[in-house]
């Protein structure tokens, strides 16, 4: 998605089942994204290494088994 100055993304109850390396690479001024109640069940390691503002990843009620995140987020909300 080449949306540069999206800050925020809401896709609930979806039928998303990945998000790699690719998928929000052109969005460097995200702050907040929401993918709860989806079925996800792996996000790349390199998901959002280029959304540095990133500040909020909701996450809630997916099928997540492989995950890997930056350290430089201030909240990843989950409920199972």
């Amino acid at each position: 998605m080449m949306m540069t100055k999206l800050e925020v993304f809401e896709a609930r109850h979806n039928a998303f089942r990945k998000v790699d390396k690719h998928t929000f690479m052109a969005n460097p001024k995200l702050r907040k994204v929401e993918l709860s109640h989806n079925q996800i069940s792996k996000i790349d390691h390199m998901a959002f290494k280029d959304v540095r503002s990133l500040e909020e990843l909701f996450l809630s009620y997916n099928n997540i088994s492989t995950i890997g995140l930056s350290d430089k987020l201030c909240y990843v909300y989950f409920h199972f």
